[in-house]
Formats: structure tokens, C-alpha cells, sequence
């Protein structure tokens, strides 16, 4: 009976921590991944940037990428279910199927809330 419990407890570890954004934290404290699985929406900045919103929370990707720009979107090869610091982002125009050529990834930076944030 203890094992069946130590069991079910060891299955509850990966859903608890589902729910954190950003699963690994650097020696400075910057966020190394963010999970895929909670991530809402994305987008990309007029200044270069990659942003994914988790919850209500807007997350900024620290690596500025002069082919991020609004309308484009990435494609990715993971090893998991994270998008992780030095992983390459292919960034291409989804309608023509143009390739802008490709970016390796920061770190996760959260965003401070803004007004009307949900429409940015």
C-alpha cells in the first residue's frame, strides 16, 4: 500500500509543475525555459522581441532578433516540451512559407503588466 501511495505521488510531481511558466532558473535568477504547455499566446515585437503570454502574464524572450518582426512566426526542433535558452527559432512568414533565417534563444524575462495589456 505505501508503494501504490509513493506512486501516486511521484505521478503528481510532472502535473504540479506544469503550472510554473518557467521551469528552470538560472544562477542569476533568469528563466532558462519556458513549457510549452501553458504558453496562451505569442507574439512578435516592432523592436525584435518574442513574446509569450502565460496566463495572464506576458513573458519577453531576451534574445532580439532582427527577423522577429509582427505577422511572422517561428518554428522550432525540441528536444522537449520547452522552449529553452540556445534553442534555434527559425523565424518564416506562414502564408508564403518564407524563411527570414533563424535566432538562437535567451532568457525569459516576465513583463511588467500594462494597461489594455490583453490587445497589445
Amino acid at each position: 500500500m505505501r508503494a501504490l501511495v509513493a506512486l501516486m505521488l511521484l505521478g503528481a510531481v510532472p502535473a504540479m509543475a506544469a503550472v510554473q511558466p518557467a521551469d528552470e532558473v538560472g544562477e542569476t535568477g533568469e528563466r532558462i525555459c519556458m513549457d510549452l504547455r501553458v504558453i496562451k499566446a505569442s507574439r512578435m515585437t516592432e523592436d525584435g522581441f518574442y513574446e509569450v503570454r502565460v496566463g495572464k502574464d506576458w513573458w519577453r524572450n531576451s534574445a532580439s532578433c532582427p527577423a522577429f518582426a509582427p505577422r511572422r512566426a517561428i518554428t522550432t526542433q525540441l528536444q522537449s516540451s520547452r522552449l529553452c535558452r540556445g534553442d534555434i527559432a527559425v523565424v518564416f512568414l506562414p502564408r508564403e512559407n518564407i524563411s527570414y533565417g533563424g535566432c538562437s534563444l535567451g532568457e525569459w524575462e516576465k513583463l511588467a503588466p500594462v494597461d489594455g495589456d490583453a490587445a497589445r
